[in-house]
């Protein structure tokens, strides 16, 4: 901030670096990245729909967004083989 605080003249200025500095490409590729490689622990104690909420919030901040049926897909694999049995055979296409 100290470097670059003569360049911040508004709250929009300010905002702007600071989601340059932490919602960058590489914070967003991340993010993309564990939406498809994650997995869902039952041992959690969290229900089932907590991840994908928890996904779904963070990939709608995605820039360029996420469709609705490529963040499905990617959840789907996060569960257990009965339960993307269920999801795959009962044709959820959307939240």
């Amino acid at each position: 901030m100290l470097t670059g605080y003569e360049q911040l003249r508004s709250y929009d200025d300010i905002k702007r670096a600071f989601k340059d500095l932490l919602w960058d490409s590489t914070r967003q590729s991340e993010v993309r990245c564990r939406g498809y490689q994650d997995r869902y622990d039952y041992r959690s104690g969290k229900c089932f729909s907590e991840p994908y909420i928890l996904y779904a919030n963070t990939a709608s901040m995605l820039s360029p967004a996420m469709s609705e049926r490529d963040l499905f897909g990617s959840m789907v694999t996060h569960y257990e083989q009965r339960i993307q049995a269920c999801l795959i055979s009962a044709n959820v296409k959307s939240t």
